[in-house]
């Protein structure tokens, strides 16, 4: 849980850091064995970075990723969930191919923090391609696409009980884009 990462991170780091690598060993495992199976890209999701500031991601989070990425031969995108505005330069400083955004980053700040080391991937609110209207999920297609976004795809997991008809308008919109 998060409060047990905060509490290693003031009271244990050293014991932070030692699980960190045990657990990097078995991520790069696990990428491996994945990779075997002939992925055209592959997907690291953080699910807990974006609570860290940039002097904890570089210490207890950075050097571990950094680690899987180096050990794969399939290109990489980093999915930090929430929103890790502070960390993005760091993120695309891993070696991965691409970053993974949600809805709450600015494209401009993303852009700019990650300085053309990445694609920038997603942007697309889960909850709009859920319970928006065609015309929201069309809008806010539009509008990734305008700011340069370079895959517009969903900003994190899709909802199970997502409309397949929303997924379509998405689809729709990017497949048929003029700008």
């Amino acid at each position: 849980a998060y409060e047990d990462i905060t509490e290693a991170i003031y009271g244990d780091p050293e014991f932070l850091v030692g699980r960190m690598e045990a657990m990097t060993e078995i991520a790069v495992r696990y990428a491996q064995e994945i990779e075997r199976r002939g992925p055209d890209v592959l997907m690291l999701v953080d699910g807990t970075s974006q609570t860290l500031g940039p002097d904890h991601y570089r210490r207890f989070s950075f050097p571990y990723t950094k680690a899987v990425v180096e050990a794969l031969r399939t290109p990489a995108i980093l999915h930090v969930c929430g929103n890790p505005t502070p960390i993005l330069g760091q993120m695309a400083e891993t070696g991965v191919e691409g970053l993974s955004i949600d809805h709450p980053i600015d494209t401009g700040h993303a852009f700019k923090a990650t300085g053309g080391k990445v694609a920038l991937v997603g942007k697309i609110s889960p909850q709009t391609l859920c319970i928006g209207s065609k015309e929201e999920i069309v809008a806010e297609t539009e509008t990734s696409l305008r700011e340069g976004m370079h895959v517009i795809a969903p900003g994190c997991g899709i909802l199970p009980q997502t409309p397949l008809a929303n997924l379509r308008a998405y689809i729709e919109r990017v497949r048929n884009w003029q700008g």
